[in-house]
């Protein structure tokens, strides 16, 4: 057992990477600033290459002349301030006490008067921002513009073809019927043979061509770790589990669901020329398959990583033709039983195999083609609403292009570089240090969005009509899929982007030591511009990256060393600081294991275990930097008529942003589905942990704010 000495110094030394992590805070706020509305000049990838200790002189983050010029002030009285002055006070509830339930108090009034929608399960400030980024591109979607490139216009008629309701009307299901015929038909046409048909092959064209998972899924991703004698990591197989239709609870707790379920899918089947009676008789069994799969599926925080080479996948699962799947789906037909891949759920492979033996051909194929076109979900959606939400899935990149040329211009960054991180003892210190200066950070948007030459490279081989919506659609699933495969064997490009310039979120990505902040976050209420005290800013955006930085610390991130390789028999944290380690993350599953969701359901403090270190991580590390930042400026300005002082206002600006109203469905999938608790007790949960947050709202010990127990863990 530790020793109260060794957990003091624990809690000591975790200050010292509180303080450095704080100064990394600081710095990506200022490459956000850069950022901000209007951008200047191109540039992209951030990674910050020029040291800066954290007692440096030199200017960062958000030390301008601006501000301190504003200061003399101690109050804001610009418009812009008051309009958001006005906004923080319409999403409040100041009949709450702060210190009884935060969250009540910061998002009351917004929960009240922001009902979900029809054909959603819950709202958020988040959904808010998306339906603008999302408002943006529409408007700029059916619209021409002289300098629109060809390669802008594949992305608008795409769109425009799905919104073609006439044209779809009119061709009806030839386009479905002929694509079903290059497959080699399927078992519900009575004309359909089993010596003509052949599960391997079409299993395997299904999944060369079209990003959908079919029993089990293959992709390429980037390898964890570097093949030997190379300084590089490459691109490797993956082979996981297939995703459920349907969350894996549903299978087993809701018959009149799977009922709802069953019977839409007979009439979407019905409706490709099977009979009403066929159609329920084979979805009726493929139900049943699925929730046969459900019973093995594996969830995301017990899959073991496997990396193995394929003829190792042959001889434990010999039931299937791995290597020559493999090869016919990669379109690689030098692929080697010596080749590496890596396996996440062999349990439910075997399992998966075992319970196709026992299905016929018939059953096998209506699966495949189900899974592959006509499964749906019952929406209230608009037409623009379901087109928009294709063409973002599936054009991602492209519509990010439409939307940085109509909300941005190419932009300018600073590279800042922030060296310096001391924690727990020399062993553990030297690993967090090196993967904290080895991190890079991406802000905004990848920068080819803005070079035409190398965007039209990119999808030259891409082919859209403005008139074949299902046409459309397969070109760009190949497309997909190829992008994706072709990568098999390159080395890593760091400069790749893992996600679209639009999304409304960030990431911090595991195997690459990188946080990605796209320019659809880059708004309020998660960034506020120049002349809006820094305190919100800090508050929001400044938790997001806080959040995303501890990432890399979690229970799987410090698995991983600073340049994103899986630490397999060594590890670089020391023994006395892993078991500390652990002990403070038990304090935090006991926790949230205490929260019930519908006064009924215990969220998994486990299972939500790695979300819940970086959300108090984030806000830990952005609260420091703040107080880093008023240390350098002195004191900021405050908001008008709020009577809030400039420390109230970082917690508002963090707990305002996850303002969100749900249904009682989107609870229930919160606890049975999602790695995160349920984001009232994100906010609770987090806050009630940091004694910053009750010295600040004065809250006594005891409150539900304050709690006498509390978890730390940075």
């Amino acid at each position: 057992m530790e020793s109260r000495s060794q957990i003091r110094g624990y809690a000591t030394t975790g200050q010292t990477i509180l303080h450095v992590l704080a100064v990394l805070v600081i710095v990506f706020l200022a490459l956000v600033s850069c950022a901000s509305l209007p951008p200047e000049k191109e540039r992209v990838l951030v990674r910050r290459e020029t040291t800066i200790e954290a007692n440096s002189s030199k200017e960062t983050a958000l030390d301008d002349s601006k501000q301190n010029k504003s200061a003399k002030s101690p109050i804001c009285q610009s418009e812009s301030c008051k309009q958001i002055a006005k906004l923080i006070q319409e999403v409040r509830d100041e009949k709450v006490d702060p210190c009884d339930n935060f969250y009540e108090y910061a998002c009351g009034n917004w929960i009240k008067h922001n009902p979900v929608p029809p054909g959603h399960l819950q709202f958020s400030r988040i959904t808010q921002l998306s339906k603008n980024n999302e408002r943006i591109m529409k408007e700029a979607l059916i619209k021409d513009k002289s300098e629109d490139t060809e390669t802008i216009m594949k992305v608008k008629n795409f769109y425009r073809s799905c919104l073609n309701v006439k044209k779809i009307d009119d061709l009806g299901r030839e386009p479905l019927m002929d694509y079903i015929k290059t497959l080699g038909s399927w078992s519900l046409d009575e004309k359909w043979s089993p010596r003509h048909w052949n599960f391997y092959d079409v299993l395997a064209n299904v999944q060369k061509d079209y990003p959908v998972d079919v029993f089990f899924s293959v992709n390429v991703i980037q390898d964890p770790v570097k093949p030997k004698g190379s300084n590089k990591k490459k691109y490797i197989i993956l082979v996981d589990q297939a995703k459920l239709n349907l969350p894996q609870i549903i299978y087993f707790t809701s018959p009149k669901i799977l009922r709802e379920v069953w019977l839409y899918m007979s009439v979407i089947t019905n409706l490709s020329g099977v009979s009403f009676s066929d159609s329920k008789t084979a979805m009726r069994e493929l139900l049943v398959f699925e929730g046969h799969l459900a019973l093995y599926w594996v969830p995301k925080v017990s899959k073991k990583y496997v990396r193995i080479p394929i003829g190792k996948l042959a001889d434990a699962l010999p039931e299937f033709p791995w290597l020559n799947h493999l090869r016919k789906v990669l379109s690689r037909p030098n692929l080697s039983n010596d080749d590496m891949v890596i396996v996440l759920a062999n349990d439910y492979l075997q399992n998966m195999i075992d319970l196709l033996r026992k299905k016929d051909k018939r059953f096998r194929d209506v699966h495949q083609m189900f899974k592959r076109r006509l499964l749906g979900s019952k929406s209230k959606k608009t037409r623009e609403e379901v087109c928009f939400s294709y063409t973002n899935n599936i054009l991602g990149p492209m519509l990010g292009a439409v939307f940085i040329r109509n909300a941005f211009k190419p932009e300018s960054k600073e590279k800042d570089r922030v060296s310096g991180v001391g924690w727990i003892d020399n062993q553990t210190v030297q690993a967090v240090r090196e993967k904290a200066d080895a991190a890079v950070y991406k802000v905004g948007y990848p920068e080819y969005l803005w070079k035409e030459t190398e965007f039209s490279q990119r999808y030259k081989l891409l082919n859209v009509t403005s008139n074949q919506w299902f046409k459309n659609v397969l070109n760009t699933d190949k497309f997909s899929n190829y992008q994706t495969y072709s990568k098999l064997g390159r080395p890593v490009d760091r400069h790749q982007w893992i996600t679209v310039p639009q999304l409304v979120n960030a990431f911090y990505v595991i195997t690459k030591n990188e946080i990605v902040v796209p320019s659809g976050i880059l708004q309020p209420p998660f960034f506020y511009g120049d002349d809006i005290p820094r305190s919100l800013s800090y508050g929001a955006i400044g938790h997001v990256l806080g959040h995303e930085l501890t990432h890399g610390f979690d229970t799987t991130g410090r698995k991983f060393d600073k340049n994103g390789e899986l630490i397999e028999k060594r590890t670089c944290w020391s023994e006395p600081a892993i078991k500390t380690f652990q002990e403070r993350a038990k304090c935090l599953v006991e926790q949230f294991s205490k929260y019930k969701v519908l006064n009924k359901f215990h969220i998994s403090g486990l299972k939500t275990l790695g979300e819940n270190i970086a959300d108090l991580g984030g806000v830990n590390l952005a609260y420091h930097a703040y107080n880093e930042f008023n240390e350098k400026n002195g004191p900021e300005q405050i908001l008008p008529e709020l009577n809030m002082t400039s420390k109230e206002l970082f917690f508002i600006g963090y707990a305002q942003k996850e303002c969100t109203r749900t249904t009682p469905s989107a609870e229930f999938l919160s606890v049975t589905e999602d790695v995160h608790a349920l984001t009232k007790y994100r906010v609770i949960g987090t806050l009630s942990n940091l004694q910053e947050f009750s010295d600040v709202f004065n809250c006594t010990v005891g409150s539900y704010m304050n709690p006498k127990k509390k978890c730390e863990v940075w």
